[in-house]
């Protein structure tokens, strides 16, 4: 396209190549459909979702028979699995069966993220506690996760030599940590006041309608976000929330002016 070669590492710092030329983004887009590639990155997400949709007519046959007490074990056998990470990175790298011939272990079919679904359904099917309680109980679980997540990180930090498989262990969604937080989250959002056709209402509609697609453009404005945040000059601990408020807003502007634009045929463009 002409521009300087810098050009394609200052929006996808992680571009395997500094090629502008259209040959590559069009072999980059046919790559799409059966591997993501670092200019995409953040495709992982969309396979991962759709293997969860096409799980989910088995799941919720077992669902709607299961008891409360079944769902239970097999949410503790997940539980369990959310420590795999861990075991493997300072215990054995082979755990629980798994080896060179074979990655389906003993807790394979109860890891991963069909547990988040199981949690979700059985947060809001069989946990109401009162909302003082829940706040406590909610401000305890995230500041917990947060803790372990934040001393962990600056234990990979601190090794003389590291992995980026290292270096995002802390961060894995499917481990102990990340579980904790979620459900505190989960617990503080059900306490927010939300009164049905006030603006706030319409604002969070417009929010999920629109949320397939901002996750699917927001990678465009995340060197944008870093941007703004240095020219700032904000405080380390203000820098990634800053950052990320930015490229929400950003995202969610495309997307909404998309959807206004394109009416009903933006749902083949946006999601």
């Amino acid at each position: 396209m002409g521009f300087d070669k810098s050009v394609v590492f200052c929006l996808f710092c992680w571009a395997e190549t500094d090629s502008q030329a259209l040959s590559t983004g069009l072999a980059n887009v046919a790559r799409i459909p059966y591997t993501f590639n670092f200019i995409a990155c953040h495709m992982w997400y969309i396979y991962m979702l759709v293997g969860l949709y096409l799980y989910l007519p088995i799941f919720s046959a077992w669902v709607e028979r299961a008891t409360r007490r079944q769902k239970e074990i097999v949410l503790a056998l997940w539980a369990l699995s959310t420590f795999l990470p861990y075991f493997t990175e300072f215990v054995s790298r082979y755990a629980f069966g798994t080896c060179e011939w074979n990655s389906f272990g003993l807790f394979y079919y109860f890891a991963g993220f069909n547990g988040y679904i199981l949690l979700g359904h059985y947060l809001s099917l069989y946990v109401h506690p009162r909302p003082a309680k829940a706040l406590a109980a909610a401000l305890v679980l995230v500041a917990a996760g947060f803790a372990i997540t934040l001393t962990g990180y600056e234990y990979i930090l601190a090794l003389p030599e590291k992995t980026p498989e290292q270096i995002e262990l802390f961060w894995t969604y499917n481990t102990p940590n990340v579980v904790l937080m979620t459900v505190g989250w989960y617990l503080l959002a059900r306490l927010v006041p939300v009164k049905s056709g006030s603006r706030t209402a319409a604002l969070l509609a417009n929010l999920t309608a629109c949320g397939f697609g901002i996750y699917m453009v927001h990678y465009f404005f995340v060197r944008l976000g870093y941007d703004v945040v240095s020219w700032l000059h904000l405080p380390a601990a203000l820098c990634v929330p800053v950052s990320a408020f930015v490229i929400l807003v950003c995202s969610w502007m495309v997307v909404a002016a998309g959807r206004r634009l394109l009416g009903r045929r933006s749902v083949y463009l946006l999601g």
